[in-house]
């Protein structure tokens, strides 16, 4: 049902452009007005619990979009669905194209950092990287982080600034520079008690303690976990995102 949906709202969104969303009338209907908030939301709730929902739900957003209206929460759905045809459908090229075309609205939209703070996670980590240089990734995950700290959102922005983390491993050779970044975000999520982030972002640092033989100077007090800690606590909270990452990092050491 998922793949079908997405499939058939990619068909629908072929030829869209900025300026054909930006000449759609706007959505008046408030009931559906309403309905579209609610699917953001269920979007916010369901990407790491529920991914194959928050892909169908984004899917639908668009589709109410072409046939009801434009609405503010549709960039966001862009951004959503740019992700979902990476991982549903496999249009690489086309998710391409989404995320680009979600990221044309930011600059001076109403909402342009509460917006900015997301797209980290669902258009560059996701289709971002099959096309830019791995290098211009932690970059956008910076901005978002600067984003979500300017309109305190709060969680977003420690997403934002483990997919620093995440990003720079992946670029970077200066493995003992990225511990010390790894050690100033467990701070800053430590004290906003983002505990699942954390403990993803504690994953990247314990592998760069592997690779490297030597633990930083900053560490201390952090209550840094090993491998197999981790694991623990994975399977005790159920966090497929954390084992996901403790196994994606097991590979490299």
């Amino acid at each position: 049902i998922v793949a079908n949906e997405v499939s058939g709202t990619s068909s629908l969104l072929q030829d869209v452009t900025k300026d054909f969303l930006l000449n759609l009338p706007p959505m008046t209907d408030l009931s559906r007005l309403c309905a579209m908030k609610f699917m953001c939301i269920l979007c916010n709730v369901t990407l790491f619990a529920k991914p194959m929902m928050c892909h169908l739900t984004s899917a639908l957003m668009l589709k109410e979009a072409l046939l009801y209206g434009f609405f503010e929460e549709a960039v966001y759905g862009l951004a959503n669905f740019s992700r979902a045809l990476v991982h549903v459908t496999a249009q690489y090229t086309e998710a391409n194209r989404i995320g680009l075309l979600a990221q044309s609205f930011l600059v001076g939209h109403k909402n342009e950092h509460a917006l900015r703070v997301r797209f980290p996670l669902l258009i560059h980590v996701s289709a971002g990287v099959l096309w830019e240089p791995g290098q211009s990734i932690p970059v956008h995950c910076i901005n978002g982080y600067q984003s979500g700290m300017i309109v305190g959102d709060i969680e977003n922005s420690m997403m934002c600034g483990f997919l620093v983390c995440q990003s720079r491993f992946h670029t970077s050779s200066e493995l003992k520079a990225l511990q010390g970044t790894c050690c100033n975000f467990i701070r800053q999520m430590v004290k906003h008690n983002q505990l699942g982030v954390m403990n993803s972002t504690l994953c990247i640092y314990a592998t760069c303690a592997a690779l490297t033989g030597e633990k930083h100077d900053n560490s201390s007090g952090l209550g840094i976990k090993t491998i197999k800690e981790l694991i623990t606590t994975a399977n005790q909270t159920n966090n497929m995102f954390l084992l996901h990452h403790i196994y994606l990092n097991r590979m490299f050491i």
